[in-house]
């Protein structure tokens, strides 16, 4: 794969999302800190890329479970003839796992119930552990 995405924006964590024909490159995007957002490029050739419309997945309002993020990695998935795009966010200091629809990979609209997965035992912290995790609870990138 050969992509930088233009200036002054920058890419972190990535997944690719083979879909009929073509390859949606998705990332956390970064124009300033914190990310707050997943970029979305599509391509055929993993060389030459068009832009799509950025997906907003920390940019909640006050109270919100994704009000202050940052972003953090996500996959996407095909199931019954809908996308379902999967993305952290860390308010507070606790992971939790948001859900965004879509139809057509290009449009996205939260879950109204967001979010979907939080970090909880017995398989996951739910209560920091210093000295490793002393400000937060660790649940990032689930492999849905």
């Amino acid at each position: 794969m050969n992509f930088r995405p233009p200036k002054p924006r920058s890419m972190w964590d990535t997944w690719i999302f083979p879909w009929k024909e073509e390859y949606h490159l998705f990332f956390v995007e970064n124009s300033g800190l914190p990310s707050d957002r997943i970029g979305h490029w599509v391509g055929k050739d993993l060389i030459h890329w068009e832009e799509w419309p950025s997906i907003p997945v920390t940019t909640g309002v006050a109270g919100d479970w994704n009000e202050k993020g940052p972003t953090l990695t996500g996959m996407v998935v095909h199931h019954r003839g809908r996308f379902y795009l999967y993305a952290g966010s860390m308010p507070g200091g606790e992971q939790q796992t948001g859900l965004f629809l879509s139809e057509d990979l290009e449009s996205w609209t939260p879950h109204p119930k967001n979010p979907v997965f939080k970090a909880a035992g017995p398989y996951y912290l739910d209560h920091p552990v210093p000295p490793l995790f002393h400000d937060m609870l660790d649940f990032r990138d689930p492999f849905i």
